[in-house]
């Protein structure tokens, strides 16, 4: 699967006021994504809200997601659940609408051992077939995929194409990287650590802040990739400053207004997810005005 390099937004979900899913604002944004030149979407993530929604909501993202991204990038389909019957559906659905690549979350409904995480990739990866399937791993929301260990066993299963690597230890990242980079597609999900990672050789990166500034993200890959390391630390940095200041007001909310000043309104997150007060609003517009311009504003 060594075509899926490059910037994936981990792409936010659009709602209307009732909070339903909201098509056309949606297809708007994804314009918007592509129009910055990203190589495709992560649909249905953590940050797209998957895990709030039904499987018949999903199987609509993603069939819009999939329908934008014809001729313009890769979509790939999160369809990982709760439990195993929900992720072989989506798995299989994906499959049938054209996506590029599956990924699959560990069910976080409970404590589960190896055996069962095998069965459940196994089935996942079935289902998609013959879309590559990756690991989306990320102890702190599906502590059961919690040890590097575990996660090198299910990288081994067929249909098992690679890793959206989510997890915090850098160590735990090179080893991912140096193990598998050669044969398999290694993505950061964590953005502050998105250059380090190219450094040591990711494919690219999935991350939410992609979403506000696809442009720093971008260029941050374009200068890895012509090797001007010293010259992309500085883009990193600004892309810090921004993640360290929403990063202290309620993630989804926050995510959601910057993007609707830039123009797209994406709704608020479904409960519970927290909303920006009004005065935090006004100071996160504040603190990111010194660092971040507002294009669609």
């Amino acid at each position: 699967m060594d075509y899926l390099r490059g910037v994936y937004p981990a792409v936010l979900t659009a709602f209307d006021e009732l909070g339903k899913f909201a098509p056309g604002p949606y297809e708007a944004y994804i314009d918007h994504l592509y129009a910055k030149g990203i190589h495709g979407l992560y649909v249905c993530g953590v940050s797209g809200e998957g895990l709030m929604m039904s499987p018949e909501e999903r199987e609509r993202v993603a069939e819009v997601a999939v329908a934008a991204s014809r001729g313009r990038g890769h979509a790939v389909i999160h369809v990982g659940c709760g439990n195993t019957a929900d992720a072989v559906r989506l798995a299989r659905h994906a499959s049938r609408i054209g996506a590029s690549a599956v990924g699959c979350l560990a069910p976080y409904t409970g404590s589960f051992g190896l055996d069962s995480l095998i069965a459940h990739y196994t089935a996942v990866a079935e289902a998609a077939h013959p879309l590559p399937t990756l690991i989306y791993y990320t102890p702190q929301v599906a502590p059961s995929l919690g040890s590097y260990a575990v996660l090198e066993c299910l990288l081994d299963l067929p249909g098992i194409a690679g890793v959206k690597f989510t997890g915090t230890d850098a160590s735990e990242l090179a080893c991912a990287i140096f193990e598998r980079s050669g044969k398999q597609t290694v993505l950061t999900g964590v953005d502050e650590m998105f250059l380090a990672a190219l450094l040591m050789g990711a494919h690219g990166g999935i991350g939410s802040f992609v979403n506000l500034v696809p442009e720093l993200f971008l260029e941050i890959y374009r200068l890895a990739c012509a090797g001007c390391w010293e010259q992309a630390k500085p883009v990193q940095r600004r892309m810090i400053q921004v993640i360290r200041i929403v990063e202290r007001f309620p993630f989804l909310s926050a995510l959601k207004n910057v993007v609707r000043w830039q123009g797209f309104d994406l709704g608020e997150p479904r409960q519970p997810h927290a909303r920006l007060t009004a005065e935090q609003q006004r100071e996160l517009r504040d603190l990111l005005s010194s660092v971040f311009r507002f294009e669609g504003a």
